[in-house]
């Protein structure tokens, strides 16, 4: 009697394959602003360039380009990239691959076993000796094709371009007739229809799928043998590979280099009727490497000066300019902000609440219909927080009490033009606090409450003061409302009706919108669901015999046949019987499963037995 046994896939690393690339002459190019620069690109046909209005052709390899801050250059070609695929003509040997397969470098006589070599009649007396596809004396994949059908022959990760369509080929040597049959798989979305190894031995015939690579990039080809034939079913595989058209890309940065950095700020620039600003000059450029100038927006005289000041006269808005020039001959210019001169204002505002729960959030709306180019605005919310320089007021009360707050405008002239508006009061209550008295029917394990699963009823008592109704979500599907009862708490009851976990949720909401929620994680000591028929006839339907385990961490279960005899045992949760011993069906009759059961939180061990008739 032969044995298989299965070979488990080790995941690998995922591979970059046949990535779209072409290269710019430069991955960053620097000047002055408006300077002029030779490009190239190379490694693909058809070019294309973009990302700048300044090239003198975007369909060329060699434009010139007239340089400009901020500008990022793209250059792409179409290319076409046809490759084996990792190690596809298994020149390398048993590497670049998984395979559900046992690998076997000397002997492939039993089924479900493979070799990589030149010559499958080294590997099995009874099989012809034929070359491979590519130079016929290198290596292939030399396969008997296992009796088990839907086995991964062969698996690989590749990262390719997002969402583009690629051909997956590879050839095919029938060994013995009958052919075996398998089919392509990308990401477990099988491509197109099953197919066959040759029907006559000794001839490679080519087979072709199609799919499109998802955005992620990272597609797992699999090849999956579909046959459980005993006779033929053997065959080699070779020179896997993928074909697709794609676009590359390469990205030139522009360096404007280096043009002055210019910042400077205006100690006072909005005022009533008059005003004089002075700019602090805070760009740090050396004044003996640079040359500076001020535009002051409203007709006078440019100044020359590395700070400046100066008097409007007029009311208005004004646009002043800073200018600078580097030793280099790059020139740069600051639009400072406007100078406004305005009349005095008049306040107005709507608030969004007044009383709040604990730490409420309070927003104001500003209605004074003033431009906050020509105003600054600031509030006080009277918690002895920092001023808030917003149009609009928005505070977040981190404590309890009552409040007065106030908003203001300043026009910063000679005058000291200001307006202030007293806002109404604010108050911030705390919001009751609820609790968990006791829980009866089942018992603390940390944060979780355990309940028998036979005897599922958990009683809960709360407390909270001010509101005189909770609402309960038990986390199974039913909620409830619960009424304060005569003690002063809320009591409840629940019976659940399946194995867990759940999340056990208490809220409630005051007459001022005040919430406050209470979870609790329900679970239950460990318990099991064993079937008593078991059909592995091969029928796609209760062929495979598992038991299901709720609340467990560890588990163990036994198939005992009526003489006692064990047929069967795992500690896998996941693991399934298919009614064989050693590789034979086992006869239709009653048998007997036992089960030993672990709990996550501790405990002793609980078991069960039960009997399972099995029929074919």
């Amino acid at each position: 009697m032969r044995f298989y046994f299965l070979l488990s896939m080790v995941l690998m690393a995922t591979r970059v394959f046949g990535q779209c690339t072409i290269t710019a002459s430069a991955d960053t190019v620097r000047a002055c602003p408006g300077e002029m620069l030779a490009l190239s690109a190379s490694g693909g046909g058809n070019y294309t360039w973009s990302g700048s209005n300044n090239l003198s052709c975007t369909q060329c390899p060699n434009p010139t380009y007239t340089a400009q801050a901020g500008d990022v250059l793209v250059v792409s070609s179409n290319l076409s990239v046809n490759s084996l695929v990792v190690n596809g003509d298994f020149s390398q040997g048993n590497t670049g691959f998984t395979s559900n397969y046992i690998y076997n470098p000397t002997t492939i006589w039993n089924e479900g076993t493979y070799a990589v070599g030149p010559n499958p009649n080294t590997v099995h007396p009874n099989f012809g000796t034929w070359g491979d596809h590519t130079t016929g004396t290198g290596n292939y994949l030399l396969v008997n094709g296992s009796t088990n059908s839907n086995q991964i022959l062969w698996q690989q990760t590749l990262s390719l371009p997002p969402g583009v369509q690629v051909d997956i080929s590879l050839w095919l040597l029938t060994f013995v007739t009958p052919a075996g049959s398998m089919q392509i798989s990308m990401n477990n979305n099988v491509l197109g229809a099953a197919f066959s190894s040759p029907s006559s031995a000794g001839v490679w015939q080519q087979r072709t799928r199609t799919f499109t690579v998802p955005p992620s990039g990272q597609c797992i080809l699999r090849i999956t043998t579909l046959s459980s034939s005993l006779a033929g079913n053997d065959f080699g595989l070779d020179d896997i590979s993928l074909s697709y058209n794609c676009t590359g890309s390469d990205t030139v940065y522009v360096a404007v280099s280096p043009p002055p950095v210019l910042k400077a700020r205006a100690l006072k620039r909005i005022g009533c009727d008059s005003l004089c600003v002075q700019w602090s000059n805070q760009s740090g450029l050396s004044p003996s490497g640079h040359t500076f100038w001020w535009d002051y927006g409203d007709g006078s005289p440019l100044d020359t000066s590395y700070s400046a000041s100066h008097c409007y006269s007029q009311p208005g808005i004004y646009y002043p300019v800073h200018y600078a020039k580097s030793t280099a001959g790059c020139e740069n210019q600051l639009a400072l902000a406007p100078v406004i001169i305005v009349p005095s204002p008049q306040l107005r505002a709507d608030v969004s609440d007044t009383a709040l729960c604990d730490n409420g959030c309070v927003q104001w709306t500003n209605r004074s219909g003033l431009d906050s180019n020509f105003f600054t605005f600031w509030w006080d919310y009277g918690d002895g927080s920092l001023p808030d320089t917003s149009f609009s007021g928005r505070h977040c009360y981190a404590q309890t009490g009552t409040f007065y707050p106030r908003m203001y405008v300043l026009r910063n002239d000679s005058f000291a033009c200001t307006a202030q508006l007293d806002l109404a009061r604010i108050r911030i209550e705390n919001s009751p606090a609820l609790s968990l008295l006791s829980a009866e029917g089942g018992e603390w394990n940390g944060s979780v409450y355990v309940l028998e699963p036979e005897l599922a009823t958990a009683v809960f008592r709360w407390q909270v003061n001010g509101v005189n109704q909770l609402s309960v979500d038990w986390g199974d599907g039913q909620t409830e409302t619960v009424i304060r009862s005569s003690s002063g708490a809320f009591d409840a009851t629940h019976d659940y009706q399946s194995p867990g976990p759940f999340k056990q949720c208490v809220y409630y909401q005051s007459s001022i919108g005040c919430t406050d929620t209470l979870c609790n994680e329900i679970d239950f000591w460990p318990s099991v669901e064993v079937p008593n028929v078991f059909s592995p006839n091969g029928d796609g339907s209760n062929d495979r015999y598992y038991p299901t385990f709720y609340s467990t961490e560890r588990v163990e279960w036994a198939v005992f046949n009526r003489w006692g005899s064990e047929v069967f045992r795992t500690q896998d949760v996941t693991e399934a019987w298919d009614g064989t011993f050693r590789g034979s069906a086992c006869a239709e009759g009653v048998y007997y499963v036992e089960v030993r059961m672990e709990s996550p939180y501790g405990g002793q061990a609980r078991t069960a037995r039960s009997s399972l008739h099995l029929f074919r």
